[in-house]
């Protein structure tokens, strides 16, 4: 048999039942957006075309759907190293991308960039590809790898190393371009960094083949040169010592006319008749000249 309540009971009853749904309204029919990211709220089977601010909103439970996205730049990391770490929700890592060269040879890139969503077009996103990792990879990753693999293809493998400023210059204005087309996403200013270009193991092996060739190439050339400048140097040497004594024959022959000339200069007549008396044994007359050497003379 029913009881009838009172009065103060249904009051009771009555005021418990609004603070029970007063605290379900506030733990599930408000939403907290946080500071950095923005809010995508999709009622009923639409999305709302503006996203929800940071801060506290209101919405319905059951008919609502809220997400929350970041608005703030998301750091992409394709590296050798670090491909394996766990993605976080500005950090995403991921393997070198896989291009292919000219002729054909495998070229692994090592590169990083920041993007930042562009906030009031997340609804639209969402609208066409579901969920914010679909989006991101359809907007970004996807055209990333495109234009990263378009630009490897025109390059030759064998010489990228010392081609990099090129490939940096083209990469990055293709990149720039590539986003300038991206409603979805914006490119933060001067965040490519390009840091590695890594030619696949048969590529490397025919580079370490040519590097030591010239290498030895290199050495050969300098055997040669210092083989040619010893034999220079023994040449030079016979040379100045033949120099010298050809100098050496040519001053004693000089000084020796010179004093024969000073000679002749000085046989006087008074000096050869002194010579003729000097010369006389009192037995026999001689005749004193002087040579052309200066020399005295006896001539029977």
């Amino acid at each position: 048999m029913l009881r009838n309540f009172t009065f103060g009971e249904k009051v009771g009853a009555l005021i418990v039942s609004l603070l029970v749904m007063g605290f379900l309204v506030f733990k599930f029919a408000f939403v907290i957006i946080e500071e950095g990211k923005l809010g995508v709220n999709m009622a009923g089977t639409k999305y709302i075309k503006e996203p929800m601010q940071p801060g506290y909103h209101f919405f319905w439970p059951i008919y609502n759907k809220i997400v929350q996205v970041p608005n703030k730049p998301i750091m992409n990391n394709f590296s050798k190293s670090e491909g394996a770490r766990a993605d976080t929700e500005l950090l995403k890592f991921d393997t070198t991308i896989s291009c292919l060269d000219a002729l054909g040879n495998t070229v692994e890139v090592a590169i990083s960039f920041e993007t930042q969503p562009v906030g009031n077009m997340m609804p639209t996103m969402f609208a066409k590809d579901g969920t914010f990792i679909a989006g991101f990879f359809k907007k970004v990753e996807q055209p990333f790898r495109s234009v990263v693999r378009d630009t490897i293809a025109e390059f030759n493998a064998n010489t990228i190393q010392s081609q990099r400023a090129a490939v940096k210059e083209k990469m990055i204005a293709r990149i720039n371009i590539s986003f300038e087309k991206n409603d979805y996403f914006k490119l933060v200013n001067d965040s490519v960094n390009l840091k590695e270009l890594i030619p696949s193991k048969k590529v490397r092996d025919l580079q370490e083949k040519v590097s030591l060739a010239q290498q030895e190439i290199s050495v050969n050339e300098k055997i040669a040169e210092s083989a040619k400048a010893t034999a220079q140097g023994k040449a030079d040497a016979v040379r100045i010592a033949a120099q010298g004594t050809a100098d050496a024959v040519t001053i004693e022959a000089e000084a020796q006319a010179k004093a024969n000339d000073l000679i002749n200069k000085s046989l006087t007549q008074e000096l050869i008749q002194y010579q003729e008396v000097v010369k006389w044994d009192g037995v026999r007359s001689k005749v004193v000249a002087g040579n052309s050497s200066g020399l005295i003379v006896d001539v029977k």
